[in-house]
C-alpha cells in the first residue's frame, strides 16, 4: 500500500467519522496523523506536508467535537501532492 492509498482511506475513514459522530475513532485517527506529519516534515514536498496537517486537523476537530473549523483535502489533492513530488 502506497502512501497515497493510505491517505486516501484515513480521508475516507475521516469522513465515515464525521457522518457518524465517532469521536473515538477520530482520536485513533489523529495520532496516526500527527506521527506522519512529523515524518513530512523531513520531505521537500510542503504541499504533502500541508495535506496532512488539513487532515489532521480535521481529525482532531471530530475528536473534540468542536464546531467544524478544518478543510479536508479532495482526493484530487491527495494525488496533486503526489504528483508534485514526482
Amino acid at each position: 500500500m502506497t502512501l497515497l492509498e493510505v491517505l486516501v482511506s484515513i480521508r475516507q475513514q475521516l469522513l465515515q467519522c464525521i457522518d457518524e459522530n465517532n469521536r473515538q475513532e477520530a482520536e485513533q485517527l489523529f495520532t496516526a496523523l500527527a506521527v506522519l506529519r512529523e515524518i513530512s516534515y523531513q520531505s521537500p514536498n510542503r504541499e504533502l506536508t500541508g495535506i496532512i496537517i488539513d487532515l489532521l486537523d480535521s481529525a482532531r476537530d471530530v475528536a473534540m467535537g468542536v464546531s467544524w473549523k478544518s478543510t479536508i483535502p479532495t482526493v484530487e489533492q491527495l494525488q496533486a501532492a503526489f504528483s508534485e513530488a514526482s
